[in-house]
């Protein structure tokens, strides 16, 4: 393998020309470059071309090649190939030029994507199923029409209920509205969401918070435009959120990525917010914290929002006292993951102490990143 990044064609061929799969550990080295330049798809890529990547990638979905070094926190080289591969097959989903997929036949469509709809199905987890099904629905044919159809042979399989689907396409029809025309005011927007923060589809309820978020952060942003047209207080929502995270999950999250889009919680310290948390009384640690608690217990992750831990650790990576009371109420998973995300000498004590705690899996991954630390 020489020093240059391989181009998509040479590295189709490379792959192609595997008769089986790689054993040796020492084919990772050369495996995972070849799988990184497939996935940098050219713009002149073609249907052929697309064929032919599928037809090369699929193997390495299922790759079981041994790895000598655990590359991330329950990750080996093994794994590390599997997901590059995983990337690659999701291509016809996520990043085959527009004008070239919606203008497949759906027949060319479903073979294209077969290989990763098969990987899918037999070795996924069940968040990465949902986020493709949300994904693959919320597009244009021909890629919804193969994504209804893999959640028909779910619910063939007993893996999806009719129920469930159609609540995926409720949380998109509730997307598309928000994205293309939102809501007249906020009379209309409340009679709409309210009720959905209370729906028993997680999507839906990820969904109507998201667009809640997104329409109190368009009321409350400009001082002109505070206690007009009916918004609630900033305090006020808070506590509504707080209590529909406590009665289903997934709220919090969906609140924050609308009010917060790429800020996450940090907008509530951003200006146009703060003097707002500070009139208000608001304590927003203290907030996070309660959504924190209620959140505890085995809840399904809602596939159509970033993750609620995501924004708690970008909000209490230097807060090591706030993630002892992570640690404390029992969240060890989303402790592990805020300490570990720019760790620091003040968060080293709950690593270790995580790393010989009853939680065996959070235990597993605190020792190898502190072994990590010690042969870096």
């Amino acid at each position: 393998m020489s020093d240059a990044a391989p181009d998509f064609m040479a590295a189709l061929g490379a792959l192609a020309a595997h008769e089986t799969l790689p054993d040796p550990a020492a084919d990772h080295a050369a495996i995972r470059p070849l799988l990184d330049a497939v996935s940098k798809l050219p713009p002149s890529a073609n249907a052929e071309q697309l064929a032919a990547m599928s037809a090369a990638v699929g193997p390495y979905l299922t790759y079981q090649g041994p790895g000598p070094l655990e590359l991330a926190p329950g990750h080996s080289a093994r794994h590390d190939i599997q997901n590059y591969a995983n990337d690659c097959l999701q291509l016809p989903l996520v990043s085959f030029p527009p004008d070239l997929v919606y203008s497949l036949p759906q027949a060319d469509y479903d073979r294209l994507i077969a290989p990763y709809l098969a990987w899918l199905e037999t070795a996924a987890d069940e968040l990465t199923i949902d986020q493709a099904l949300y994904v693959g629905m919320l597009r244009k044919p021909p890629i919804r029409q193969a994504f209804v159809d893999f959640a028909k042979r779910l619910e063939i399989a007993g893996r999806r209920s009719r129920a469930w689907i159609n609540g995926v396409d409720e949380a998109i029809r509730l997307a598309v509205r928000a994205a293309e025309r939102g809501f007249s005011d906020w009379v209309q927007a409340k009679s709409v969401l309210i009720d959905l923060l209370k729906h028993p589809h997680e999507m839906v309820r990820a969904g109507a918070a998201r667009a809640f978020g997104v329409e109190l952060f368009r009321a409350l942003r400009t001082l002109e435009a505070r206690g007009r047209g009916g918004a609630p207080s900033l305090a006020k929502a808070l506590r509504l959120i707080a209590r529909r995270e406590a009665d289903g999950g997934n709220v919090a999250a969906g609140f924050i990525n609308g009010f917060g889009h790429r800020a996450g919680l940090r907008v509530l310290t951003e200006p146009s917010i703060a003097d707002l948390v500070v009139a208000e009384g608001i304590d927003v640690r203290a907030w996070v914290l309660e959504i924190c608690k209620a959140g505890l217990g085995e809840r399904r992750i809602a596939a159509n929002v970033e993750p609620w831990s995501s924004f708690v650790s970008d909000f209490f990576w230097a807060d090591p006292d706030a993630v002892g009371k992570l640690v404390a109420m029992g969240q060890h998973r989303m402790a592990f993951l805020t300490a570990s995300a720019r760790p620091s000498e003040a968060m080293m004590p709950i690593i270790v102490r995580l790393a010989i705690g009853d939680d065996p899996e959070v235990a597993r991954d605190a020792r190898n990143f502190l072994r990590r630390l010690q042969m870096s």
